[in-house]
């Protein structure tokens, strides 16, 4: 909706604020989703109110996935990006595959192998077996390649400068872990997981592997559930138009009084103002 303003130098648009859901795609990071997503409505607003210019839309996203991970990641806009404290510390859902026998740098597929060890000793059974082990609340050593940081520096950029630093292990809940569908051939195996915030599935991965005497490393992952949000709830990048955005961000805020970590004060939509852009800048 567009709307004159009192001020010649800029025009307002009104766009939904809360909560929306988008399947992230390969390779891409969580901050790429969220700098696409800013842009789509950041030109979207411009567009409706006429104007080159600038304009500010707030945009976050409620917990970090890793570039080779896909899936649902909850991104909130305007007043949505103060409620996604419990989206990072709430529960979330995976299925990950691991191929046994070699361990990496990362974890995962996308690093550097550093160990290797066997796997023909074991069958699916074992791998079954070990998995009482990490349900309930464990112990992880968060990996060298992830985003927390030490004296103001992230951890995977020292590793990717060779440096490894001493990371205390961090208690974590596994509320449920069992074998996945497929594959269920070894040297593959596949988990779902349901665990709270903080957790990495490539530790946990690469730890059940340690302890029945092999290695592992992930190949795939996929966020299954966020809080009240699963895959059938999630944008996919095809409809990243501003239109669909705005829409979808709507549709959420209306039901906010059914989901969790929704405040009831949320305003289900902000005034911006557009700028107008200097004469001798782009828009």
């Amino acid at each position: 909706m567009r709307q004159s303003g009192n001020d010649d130098s800029g025009s307002f648009v009104t766009v939904p604020s809360g909560l929306i859901a988008v399947y992230k795609p390969k390779d891409w990071s969580s901050s790429d989703v969220v700098g696409k997503v800013r842009n789509i409505l950041r030109n979207g607003a411009k567009r409706e109110a006429g104007k080159k210019g600038k304009v500010n839309i707030k945009v976050g996203h409620g917990g970090t996935l890793d570039p080779l991970a896909t899936g649902v990641l909850v991104l909130g806009v305007g007043e949505g990006t103060k409620m996604l404290q419990q989206y990072l510390s709430g529960s979330k859902s995976y299925t990950a595959t691991a191929l046994l026998g070699m361990e990496t740098d990362t974890l995962d597929s996308t690093g550097n192998v550093t160990s290797t060890e066997a796997w023909s000793h074991l069958a699916m059974s074992d791998i079954d077996k070990a998995l009482e082990d990490f349900r309930g609340e464990i112990f992880q050593v968060p990996p060298m390649f992830s985003a927390l940081k030490r004296d103001g520096k992230k951890l995977y950029d020292l590793a990717r400068q060779g440096i490894e630093v001493e990371r205390e292990s961090r208690q974590v809940t596994i509320y449920d872990l069992h074998l996945g569908e497929e594959p269920r051939k070894l040297p593959e195996f596949s988990l779902d997981v349901s665990c709270s915030g903080g957790t990495y599935i490539r530790t946990l991965c690469a730890d059940i592997a340690r302890s029945v005497n092999s290695r592992a490393h992930m190949t795939s992952l996929v966020r299954t559930k966020q809080g009240p949000f699963v895959l059938s709830d999630c944008l996919p990048i095809e409809d990243w138009t501003y239109e669909t955005l705005c829409k979808e961000i709507a549709e959420v805020s209306a039901r906010k009084d059914e989901l969790p970590y929704v405040s009831a004060d949320l305003k289900p939509a902000l005034k911006l103002k557009v700028e107008e852009a200097p004469a001798d800048e782009e828009g």
